[in-house]
């Protein structure tokens, strides 16, 4: 209980003065006839370093002087068993006898004054003595609170120290309404908690932190005169009666930077952090904490793991323990450096774990990167080459103007990617060639780029001859299947009229006979263009201009800025075309202001391939605007800015490219971009094509079964049946069908993969299904027969004999159905085999006459099924094309 008022401390005085009195030494002292006696005497304990004694030497009765003061007696006093000195006596004392003696400056402790008085006559003195105490110093306490004054804990046990006992006022309180202990902070004092260790010296107390408080400090200080000590002292403050605790409960957080030029680059749509350089001196990395830590520099080194490099301590300051830096030291010309450290070591000041940062990399790389040039074709007739520059690595700040052109102009300047650009140039000279200029643009790291090899492209006008030949062949396809559809038509129009009683098949097959074989033919030669050889200018150009047989150009809504380079029926042309179309890139000769410490590159990013682009230094986000070429202005784009470090498998992937691909492979690379774009040209001239024909078939056929209504069926519908054309159709639009399997098989994702599996089977079905018919129902005659008619013993002149060894017998043929009732299946599969020679079955005659006349009958014989002439043998020939 803590006194507070004055009352108590009266009723208890006389209490404590009789308790002193009892336990005191005796005032007065005598022997023999002598008796000495304090009147006054300071407080055994007291506060003041003087003292003033008042003492009486007085005769006892036994001596004669009935008690009267000693008037021939020698007093001396001794203070503290120091030197004896003459305090009194000889009649010095008054007329009662009392004398007094004072000391000043006294120490601090136990004081003893004697006082002996002597009478004459060799008797032995008689003394009195009192024993002090002189204590000036107010009591004090000091408070702590642990070792440290850092702590992360929920509570910490508070000490204090007083530097002597001070019970006056109640001494040292602390309960649930008051405590000496006064906390200012986020904290309060646990009461419950209070232990004294030892009496009236040492307690210990808990002090309790908020726990809604993360981290600040709270400050423990003793009260003001709460108690007093024996002397009557109150309790003073000093400087160690105040203690300050820091506290944190957050978990300490570090990270690792290093002296490494910083760029923001659009990667993948997403904002990344590139660090990357090319100088090695004062190459400095290092770590920062939020809070000090209690470890060393050398400690943190042990914990810290480099990945291609050695570091070592620098010998600069840490800041109090926050910052530790490192010199890094033997890095290979190229190098990813990354640096991850243990904290499971590390011990922050105030005893909080310290969290990991994420492993820091950079790339340092020394080397020059190179830089070729690749083109579709190293001749062309066309007047527009497309050029492709591929860098070794991403780089920066190339434009238009490092490519040295001669024979040419260049006509405009893509960018597909950061290690990819594209030029198309105008050819002047027979003679174009293309080189980019060393020191043209930088990669990441700060390092030039070399210079190219000269790139040399042949330009050539179309021979004359070619482009005769492909016009004169289109021509002649066209006027023959022209005027085979007139045949056609007006034939089996006679048919179905029945204007003809009895036809043959010769005649109804006769006018389209041979133009599906012709329209194979011109397919042979237009997929010639692909064989992997140099080919001659001349057939090169030929195959070129008769491409129409397998139609794959420009579908009618897509304008010419589908195919923005000419050359679109060449399928490298139109991959390479494609991959710019699809990067929508800037506009040529585009340059930007960039500050020392600041590179500003911006532009956008394409989705394939996946290649860097540049930000401004202070990772702001930009508003690129793309033009390419004459094209209309793209809109600006507002880029996502994320700003997260790139990994160490992602620098590998995006910068450490030490090995170019072949000029090949970035070809192929780039015909894969867009399969989708070709199969449905493919696939809509087919349909357009195909399905075109197949209705207008179909639309003759209903004219003729409605115009001559119940005659067609006695007499057919000729070459017109079905499926004559449609099988003629099929057999046209396989090439189409593969190149467009091919082309949307290259993409490689699922759904391209099951389109281009599906067309592959349909093809590989028709094929097998061909491969079949002619196998077993023809070559093994299964089906169908072939038979000649020849006579017997005619002569031949020479050059009738040197043609026949040439150009076969000209011995007229006819195809028969083994089985009769399958006859009408002899026009109907036609195409497939009608204007071919099978292994003949020959039926030898010994008609004689005009040459005319015999062949007619046998002519007629062998149409009829061998019912003309005598058959005198029969004999099986190999089958052979005409």
């Amino acid at each position: 209980m803590v006194w507070k008022s004055w009352g108590a401390i009266a009723l208890l005085l006389p209490a404590i003065v009789a308790l002193v009195l009892a336990v005191a030494p005796p005032l007065c002292s005598g022997a023999a006839d002598v008796a000495v006696g304090f009147s006054a005497a300071p407080p055994r304990v007291s506060r003041s370093p003087s003292a003033a004694f008042a003492f009486r030497v007085a005769l006892t009765t036994g001596g004669g002087g009935g008690g009267g003061p000693c008037g021939d007696c020698t007093v001396t006093c001794l203070l503290d068993g120091g030197t004896a000195s003459a305090c009194g006596g000889s009649g010095n004392g008054g007329g009662n006898g009392t004398e007094t003696v004072s000391y000043a400056g006294l120490d601090d402790g136990n004081h003893t004054l004697a006082v002996c008085a002597t009478r004459g006559g060799g008797q032995s003195p008689t003394c009195a003595t009192y024993a002090w105490d002189v204590d000036t110093v107010p009591p004090t306490a000091s408070v702590s609170a642990g070792s440290a004054a850092f702590t992360s804990a929920p509570n910490v046990s508070a000490l204090v120290s007083f530097t002597e006992p001070c019970p006056g006022n109640g001494g040292f309180v602390c309960n649930d309404t008051y405590c000496n202990l006064v906390v200012y902070g986020p904290g309060r004092v646990e009461p419950s908690t209070l232990q004294e260790l030892r009496p009236g010296l040492l307690y210990s107390v808990a002090v309790a932190i908020s726990p809604e408080a993360q981290y600040g400090r709270i400050i423990l200080l003793m009260g003001r005169g709460f108690c007093t000590d024996a002397a009557g002292h109150p309790f003073t403050r000093t400087a160690n009666s105040t203690f300050t605790l820091h506290f944190d409960r957050r978990d300490d957080s570090m990270n690792i930077t290093a002296t490494v030029p910083e760029k923001m680059l659009q990667i993948q749509g997403v904002t990344r952090l590139v660090q990357a350089t090319n100088d090695e001196k004062d190459l400095r990395v290092y770590l920062s904490f939020a809070q000090p830590v209690l470890n060393s520099s050398q400690e943190i080194l042990t914990a810290l793991t480099a990945t291609g490099a050695i570091l070592t301590p620098t010998k600069r300051s840490t800041l109090g323990n926050r910052r530790f830096g490192y010199v890094v030291n033997k890095i290979s010309d190229t190098a990813i450096v990354t640096l991850a450290l243990d904290a499971s070591s590390i011990i922050s000041r105030q005893g909080t774990p310290v969290s990991s940062a994420e492993p820091f990399t950079f790339l340092y790389d020394t080397h020059r990167p190179s830089v070729k040039l690749c083109t579709s074709t190293w001749r062309t007739s066309s007047r527009d080459i497309q050029v492709l520059v591929k860098f070794a690595e991403p780089m920066f700040n190339f434009s238009s103007s490092s490519v040295q052109v001669s024979g040419g102009n260049v006509l405009s300047f893509h960018e597909a990617s950061k290690s990819m650009y594209a030029l198309r140039v105008q050819a002047v000279d027979k003679l174009v060639s293309v080189q980019v200029a060393e020191n043209a643009a930088q990669d990441v790291a700060g390092n030039p780029s070399l210079a190219s090899d000269r790139l040399e492209v042949r330009h050539y006008s179309v021979p004359a001859s070619s482009s005769s030949i492909a016009a004169i062949t289109t021509i002649i396809f066209v006027a023959t299947a022209v005027v085979a559809t007139l045949l056609t038509v007006s034939t089996s129009s006679l048919l179905a009229s029945g204007a003809i009683p009895r036809p043959c098949s010769y005649m109804i097959s006769e006018p389209s006979r041979n133009l599906l074989r012709m329209a194979c033919h011109i397919q042979i030669f237009a997929l010639s263009r692909w064989l992997s050889v140099n080919l001659p200018i001349e057939y090169y150009e030929f195959a070129k201009g008769i491409e129409w047989s397998i139609p794959y150009m420009r579908l009618p809504w897509e304008g010419p800025g589908a195919d923005p380079f000419l050359g679109y029926s060449t399928m490298p042309a139109i991959a390479f075309s494609e991959l710019l179309d699809r990067s929508a890139v800037g506009a040529a000769n585009i340059s930007y202001p960039r500050a020392q410490g600041q590179p500003v590159m911006p532009t956008q990013i394409p989705s394939d391939p996946v290649l860097p682009t540049e930000l401004p230094g202070d990772g702001s986000p930009i508003m690129p605007m793309q033009t390419p070429g004459d094209a209309t202005p793209v809109m600006p784009m507002q880029i996502p800015l994320d700003g997260t470090p790139l990994t160490a498998m992602e620098y590998r992937s995006f910068f450490e490219n030490p090995d170019m691909k072949p000029e090949a492979q970035i070809i192929m690379k780039l015909q894969d971009l867009d399969g989708w774009k070709y199969f449905g040209r493919n696939m809509f001239w087919l349909g357009v094509i195909g399905g075109g024909l197949i209705l207008l078939h179909l639309l003759t056929l209903l004219y003729f079964k409605l115009r001559y209504r119940g005659r067609e069926g006695r007499h057919g519908h000729g070459a017109l049946v079905l499926p004559r054309l449609e099988i003629m159709v099929a057999v046209l639009a396989a090439p189409c069908i593969a190149q467009a399997a091919a082309a949307v098989i290259r993409g490689g994702t699922a759904g391209r993969l099951a389109a281009g599996i599906a067309l592959t089977g349909l093809l590989t079905a028709l094929l097998v299904g061909l491969l079949l018919f002619l196998s077993l129902g023809i070559t093994m005659g299964r089906l169908l027969q072939y038979k000649e008619v020849h006579r017997e013993g005619q002569e031949y002149h020479w050059y009738q004999e040197l043609v026949r060894r040439t150009l076969g017998p000209g011995k007229r043929g006819q195809w028969t159905w083994k089985d009769p009732r399958r006859a009408a299946w002899l026009v109907k599969l036609g195409p497939l085999f009608e204007d071919l020679r099978g292994p003949p079955k020959s039926m030898l005659t010994q008609i004689g006459g005009g040459g005319g006349g015999g062949g007619k009958r046998a002519g007629g014989g062998a149409g009829g099924g061998g019912g003309g002439g005598r058959i005198m043998e029969t004999r099986t020939r190999t089958r052979r094309r005409p």
